[in-house]
């Protein structure tokens, strides 16, 4: 038989199921939840009793003698800290909503600064290098600048402002790297590379805070697309791995997963471009009319 501090027997207590209760010694008694919590739990365990029959207030003690009350009070604790909750999250929808234009802004202008560098990439592949490297480095400079102006709204978007900022160094010191290799005297091959290698690794890092970022912001206006979010980040990091592991492999295993990372990547962009058109104002009047 299992007894709660007070003394009661649980599983004759009608509030098991409905507090869906473990128990007071396993569930709110053991730690203190988000609500819920047990003032004569808290009262044993401060004065290092097993129980209110082992300890010598017990008689005198305003808790114990209130001990049928405390379900009651543990219900409307919860409920207020579901309500507190429930609040806080249409505030945070609230604000999005307010300054929906501004959030449209910058992840418009996040989406096509993607869709240049990505460009970009591509023609550095065909041979050409000063043009795409340069791009890259604008492109990554107005990610940064709009990643900067959401962290007021979705903070997630901070650890992604700080990948990018590495990143855009990162990049000015190649490109700075490349001149002194070109015009100067200067052997900086494997310095170059080393860089190169280093933008490789923050660059999936910074993906992954800006996907779950983008999930982030869009949760009370587009929850569908916000869980999309979250999936991709998953192809993405598999298409990834499967291509290293390709390289020494197998050639075959490489090009598959180079193409489903090229999938992954125009995937990207589209969510990127329905994100920013999740706030723009034809769709702010459905997620109004929904939250109404």
């Amino acid at each position: 038989m299992q007894t709660s501090y007070c003394g009661n027997n649980c599983e004759e207590c009608k509030w098991k199921e409905e507090l869906n209760c473990p128990g007071c010694k396993e569930g709110p008694g053991r730690t203190i939840p988000n609500g819920g919590s047990c003032k004569i739990a808290q009262c044993c365990r401060n004065e290092g009793v097993e129980g209110c029959p082992d300890c010598p207030k017990m008689d005198s003690c305003m808790s114990y003698r209130n001990r049928a009350f405390q379900h009651e009070y543990r219900q409307d604790q919860l409920e207020a800290a579901q309500y507190q909750a429930s609040e806080a999250r249409h505030e945070v929808v609230d604000k999005k909503i307010r300054n929906r234009s501004e959030l449209h802004l910058w992840l418009i202008l996040i989406f096509w600064a993607v869709i240049i560098s990505t460009g970009a990439t591509v023609i550095s592949k065909i041979g050409f290098v000063w043009v795409p490297l340069i791009t890259q480095v604008v492109c990554h400079g107005l990610v940064t600048f709009s990643l900067f102006k959401l962290v007021t709204y979705e903070t997630k978007y901070r650890a992604a402002l700080i990948c990018n900022l590495i990143r855009f160094v990162l990049y000015v010191i190649c490109v700075v790297a490349l001149l002194l290799l070109k015009f100067g005297n200067f052997n900086l091959a494997y310095i170059i590379l080393f860089f190169y290698l280093v933008l490789y690794v923050i660059d999936i890092i910074s993906s992954y805070y800006l996907f779950r970022a983008n999930a982030e912001v869009l949760i009370g206006i587009d929850d569908a697309l916000s869980e999309k979010w979250k999936k991709l980040w998953i192809w993405y990091i598999v298409s990834l791995v499967v291509m290293i592991v390709g390289l020494c492999m197998s050639y075959l295993i490489s090009g598959i997963a180079a193409i489903v990372f090229l999938v992954v990547s125009i995937i990207e962009i589209v969510y990127l471009y329905q994100t920013a058109e999740a706030f723009s104002g034809e769709n702010y009047e459905t997620v109004s009319s929904d939250e109404d």
